[in-house]
């Protein structure tokens, strides 16, 4: 009886770890053929960041917008991480097979996931950089002469500048980094701690490194003046009750959205179906010079009423303040009319973005993204698929 048992549970682990095998198989076979774009048979390094990156570069421009966050997660399925290609790339060609595939999700699944070589990071961070680099060059390249300077650095990066990761960059030694020598000059930092992510959305500092002072203000741990009595602070306080009554944004100020969910058909039978979402803001924070705007979001009908089908939050810092450098420059803007009104946009083209409805199934696009600034706060106003308006800003409340 005693071996009849171990005789069936030996069947059964085999049938369940056969059944993991299989599901780890499905997911293998997935990712290559979705991350095969070229449908070339090979899953290539190039095709894995290019699709990691559209998909990160369009969460950030829709930070906040949980409709069209989730839809973008839709859009790209068995979707593999730049770095995690990297990391499961064993004999660093460059390329995935079924094989290695295999091998780093067993190795993920048991907490053993290898830790990136040098190699790797340059890899990674030379892919980077590559793809970002006209957008570095408009927040750090002052002179536009193609490098970036220390003086450059010094002025714009978001954190006091480390000398041992700029002199190890600085391969030809002329004060300067180009693009590759910018781009070990980021896994110099990554290596030393300091997690700096320096994109087109400007300076964020996501760990160890950062030095604390700003340019300009009290060293870190000085103590500041407190403020002058009498004449001074009641003129500071005229001050910020006309700046209150100017600002667009204040607590209570809402905003109401419409999303493209689904499409009427090509034959032009069914209808347009929209997604309404209704915006408030619940607090407005200044900290260290940088401010936050917060809100909670709710699923309405047309006329802007709660459907009771859901609700959310978001927050995003705005580009006044310190962030106030990172503001497009008003040349860059676009008008654009809208249910809600004209506003002075930032236009964006963000690569595979999914066309919505039954008409669009399996598509994508190259969508534009229309962004206003309401008090230095990005807001999308409009989104353009292929000529179709997916997404418009349909109410704005002071």
């Amino acid at each position: 009886m005693f071996l009849r048992a171990i005789a069936a549970l030996s069947l059964l682990v085999f049938a369940f770890g056969q059944c993991r095998a299989d599901e780890a198989g499905d997911r293998a076979d997935r990712m290559l053929k979705a991350g095969d774009l070229d449908r070339n048979g090979k899953f290539e390094f190039s095709e894995a960041f290019e699709r990691w990156h559209n998909f990160t570069t369009t969460m950030k421009v829709i930070e906040g917008d949980e409709d069209y966050e989730e839809r973008t997660r839709n859009a790209f399925p068995d979707l593999m991480e730049a770095m995690d290609f990297l990391l499961a790339d064993t004999n660093d060609d460059l390329t995935l097979t079924r094989k290695e595939l295999l091998a780093f999700f067993k190795l993920a699944e048991a907490g053993k996931k290898p830790e990136p070589t040098r190699k790797k990071l340059e890899t990674f961070s030379a892919a980077l950089v590559n793809a970002t680099w006209e957008t570095l060059r408009k927040l750090l390249d002052a002179d536009k002469d193609g490098v970036f300077s220390r003086a450059e650095l010094d002025e714009h990066y978001p954190v006091d500048v480390n000398d041992e990761c700029f002199k190890a960059a600085d391969k030809d030694k002329n004060g300067k980094l180009d693009k590759a020598e910018y781009a070990v000059f980021k896994v110099e930092e990554l290596q030393r701690g300091i997690l700096v992510d320096f994109d087109e959305r400007g300076g964020t500092v996501g760990g160890a490194g950062g030095t604390g002072a700003e340019a300009g203000d009290k060293e870190a741990g000085e103590e500041k003046e407190p403020q002058a009595e009498g004449k001074k602070a009641d003129e500071s306080r005229k001050t910020e009750s006309r700046e209150a009554k100017k600002s667009r944004l204040r607590v209570g100020s809402t905003w109401r959205t419409r999303s493209l969910v689904d499409r009427k058909a090509d034959d032009g039978s069914g209808k347009d179906q929209w997604h309404y979402q209704l915006a408030t803001v619940t607090a407005i924070t200044t900290k260290a010079d940088e401010t936050t705007v917060d809100w909670k979001s709710v699923h309405t009908n047309e006329k802007g009423e709660d459907d009771g089908s859901g609700s959310g939050s978001g927050s995003r810092v705005t580009y006044t303040g310190k962030n106030a450098k990172y503001m497009p420059a008003a040349k860059d803007l676009v008008k654009v009319t809208v249910a809600a009104g004209t506003f002075d946009c930032e236009l964006r083209d963000v690569k595979d973005h999914p066309i919505p409805g039954r008409a669009g199934v399996g598509k994508k696009c190259v969508a534009k993204f229309y962004t206003a600034f309401i008090d230095g706060m990005p807001l999308i106003v409009k989104i353009e698929c292929e000529g179709i308006t997916t997404h418009e800003l349909v109410e704005f409340k002071e």
